[in-house]
């Protein structure tokens, strides 16, 4: 996890530790705080806090068949989708992103 961590941090995201099998951090004072490594023990997982706190990182949720067809003709390329699809998470830094979706559908 320590790998997973030190990419995440080099993207500059926000990340917060979420107890196993949760949805959302329950640490008091969160979003206000900063997590470092030593913060993500054995048994939490990593939460990315998303919008302008991370880079302006969007979760396009690719859930089900249809929707999973149809990413990679909307939504740009990048590590994330590459990697993410089979996982139905793809990831992606919002700036510049509606610019380069609509040159990639126009391009279509």
């Amino acid at each position: 996890m320590n790998a997973t961590l030190a990419e995440y941090a080099a993207r500059g995201w926000s990340l917060k530790p979420v107890l196993a099998g949760q949805k959302r951090p329950t640490t008091k004072g969160w979003p206000d705080r900063e997590f470092g490594p030593a913060d993500f023990a054995d048994g939490l997982n990593i939460a990315i806090r998303l919008g302008k706190h991370s880079r302006d990182l969007v979760d396009c949720d690719v859930d089900c068949e249809e929707a999973i067809e149809l990413a990679p003709l909307y939504l740009p390329q990048t590590a994330f989708i590459a990697a993410g699809m089979a996982l139905g998470l793809p990831l992606l830094e919002a700036k510049n992103t509606v610019e380069s979706a609509l040159r990639s559908a126009n391009r279509r």
